[in-house]
């Protein structure tokens, strides 16, 4: 073993890991913004149920359901803001995470503001599938810090289920007002 050891030569020692470095930092963003990206289109895993359609209906457009999918980095998650901005007349924000593998830093201070923002205008925040991963990055950066135990679930039927009781006491709250 030890001839094998100081056999090797280290002149150029220096360079390869200089190199390797270059290529990892190069390369690990391309992957993830070229590679497999997060969007919210219509993604074949995320195709709602017959039960799913009509608690969105129950829902009548006071819920927003927000489906990612691949692994969120800073260009995903600015263009997950902005698509979020465009929104303004639901009660509660759904994030279903089922697809998403992996969050960065600045991904998961998104999804913090996405949380803010509707918690912030009297309404609740879900999450919906997320990966033990994203849930520990989450929980670092304080994202779920609004988002209840009871308001994160594995499934989005009962999550689902779960809004749409919300949304219909508060539109019997109202009534009675």
């Amino acid at each position: 073993m030890q001839k094998i050891v100081f056999g090797l030569r280290f002149n150029n020692i220096r360079g390869d890991i200089y190199g390797g470095i270059t290529a990892a930092v190069v390369a690990l963003p391309l992957t993830l913004a070229f590679g497999v990206s997060s969007d919210t289109g219509p993604h074949p895993e995320a195709q709602l149920s017959k039960q799913e359609e009509e608690l969105m209906r129950e829902a009548g457009g006071r819920l927003l359901l927000f489906h990612l999918s691949g692994p969120m980095s800073f260009g995903a998650a600015k263009g997950t803001t902005r698509r979020l901005a465009g929104f303004d007349q639901y009660h509660i924000l759904l994030i279903d995470l089922t697809d998403v593998p992996q969050v960065d830093f600045t991904s998961s201070r998104a999804i913090d503001d996405m949380v803010h923002d509707a918690v912030g205008r009297g309404g609740h925040a879900f999450l919906v599938g997320a990966h033990p991963l994203v849930v520990s990055m989450l929980t670092r950066q304080g994202a779920l810090r609004f988002v209840p135990e009871d308001h994160r679930y594995q499934d989005r039927l009962p999550a689902l289920r779960h809004a749409v009781k919300l949304i219909q006491e508060k539109a019997a709250g109202e009534e009675e007002s």
